[in-house]
C-alpha cells in the first residue's frame, strides 16, 4: 500500500473497497501525475516508487487519499479506528496513518484510541509491505468526482449508523459530555474558503446579528471545542462544507439548516443521509449559484436572506 491512497496492492492486483465504483467515479489517486484507470480493461497504471518499501509483520491501515479532508476523515476513516478500539485489539497491532494530517484530525484519533495503541505515521510517497493486514469494512463513503457526465446514478453518501455511534460515544465519553447537558445554543457557521462562499455575506451577517445567533468559524477552534459547541447546539445554520460534518456531534432532535447551491449535480442527500443515521434533523436552504462559475457544485452562491428571515422568525 502507499501513503495517501485507499488502494491495496497484492502481486499484480489492485484491491478497492466495495463502495468504490470506478466505472462511474474517479479515484482520488487519478489526480496524481502518471496515474490512469482504464475502466474497460479494468487496469490501473501508476508510477513506480523506487524507494524500498517499509516492511511490517502486521498492521491496520487508515491510509487514505481523502484523510486530510476533515469531513471524509470523520465519516470514513475515524469510525474504523473507533470500531478497532472497541474490539479490544490494543497495541498488539499498530495503526498506519498518513503524515501531515491536521492537528484536529490527529486529536480526534487520539480520543477514540486506548493509550497503549501504537500509531505509525507514514510519510508521503512511502510504500508499506505488510505480511498480515487488517483492513476494516468501509463505514462510510461519498464518491470523489464523477468520471464523466454519463447519466449514471451516483451515491450521495452511505454511512453506518452503528459505526458513527460507536465513534461519537467514544469521543463524547472522553470529553465528559452527557445526553442531559444543556442544549441551548443557536450557531451560525461562518465559512472562510476559496469555494462555496456566500456572495451576499454582508447582508447575511446583518440578518444573523439581528437574530443574536452565536457566530463561529470552526477552522479556528480545536477539535474538542468543535465537538462541545455542536453538542450544546439546538440549532445550527450555515453553508455546506467540511465543518458541517460536526453535525454528528449534535444530539437527536437538533435542527441543522444547510445552505446549498441549486446546481443540478448537488448531492442533496449527503448531509441528510449522515444526519439521519444519528437522529439529527437536516433542512436545506436553497441558494442561487454564481452565474458563469466553472466550479459546478463547488460554486459560490447567494443566500436567500428574505426566505431565511421568514423561516427562522422564532
Amino acid at each position: 500500500m502507499k501513503s495517501l491512497s485507499d488502494l491495496l496492492y497484492a502481486d499484480k492486483h489492485v484491491l478497492l473497497h466495495d463502495m468504490i465504483r470506478p466505472q462511474s467515479d474517479l479515484l482520488p489517486e487519478e489526480y496524481l501525475p502518471g496515474t490512469h484507470v482504464d475502466v474497460k480493461t479494468r487496469t490501473l497504471t501508476c508510477p513506480i516508487i523506487k524507494t524500498r518499501p517499509h516492511h511490517l509483520p502486521v498492521a491496520l491501515s487508515l491510509l487514505s487519499a481523502t484523510a486530510p479532508n476533515y469531513a471524509h476523515w470523520l465519516t470514513e476513516s475515524l469510525p474504523k479506528a473507533a470500531l478497532w478500539a472497541k474490539m479490544g485489539e490494543g497495541a498488539r497491532v499498530p495503526i498506519l496513518v498518513d503524515a501531515g494530517l491536521h492537528t484536529n484530525i490527529m486529536r480526534a484519533l487520539e480520543l477514540v484510541l486506548p493509550s497503549d495503541q501504537k500509531v505509525i505515521v507514514v510519510p508521503g510517497r512511502q510504500c508499506i509491505r505488510v505480511d498480515r493486514l487488517h483492513h476494516l469494512s468501509q463505514p462510510g463513503h461519498i464518491p470523489f468526482e464523477p468520471r464523466a457526465p454519463d447519466g449514471l446514478q451516483r451515491s450521495h453518501g452511505t454511512f453506518s449508523a452503528q459505526a458513527l455511534r460507536v465513534m461519537v460515544d467514544a469521543i463524547k465519553g472522553r470529553l465528559g459530555l452527557h445526553e442531559d447537558d444543556p442544549q441551548d445554543q443557536v450557531l451560525f457557521i461562518r465559512r472562510n474558503s476559496g469555494r462555496r462562499n456566500v456572495l451576499n455575506q454582508a447582508e447575511l451577517d446583518a440578518f444573523v446579528a439581528s437574530k443574536g445567533w452565536q457566530v463561529i468559524a470552526p477552522e479556528t477552534l480545536t477539535f474538542d471545542e468543535q465537538v462541545r459547541v455542536f453538542h450544546r447546539a439546538r440549532m445550527v445554520i450555515g453553508p455546506t462544507g467540511a465543518a458541517m460534518a460536526n453535525l454528528i456531534f449534535a444530539r437527536p432532535g437538533s435542527r441543522i439548516g444547510i445552505m446549498m447551491s441549486t446546481h443540478p449535480a448537488t448531492p442533496y442527500f449527503y448531509w441528510h443521509n449522515l444526519a439521519d443515521s444519528l437522529g439529527v434533523q437536516v433542512e436545506y436552504i436553497l441558494c442561487e449559484p454564481q452565474a458563469g462559475c466553472p466550479h459546478g457544485v463547488h460554486s459560490s452562491f447567494t443566500a436567500p436572506v428574505d426566505a431565511m428571515r421568514r423561516a427562522y422568525e422564532a
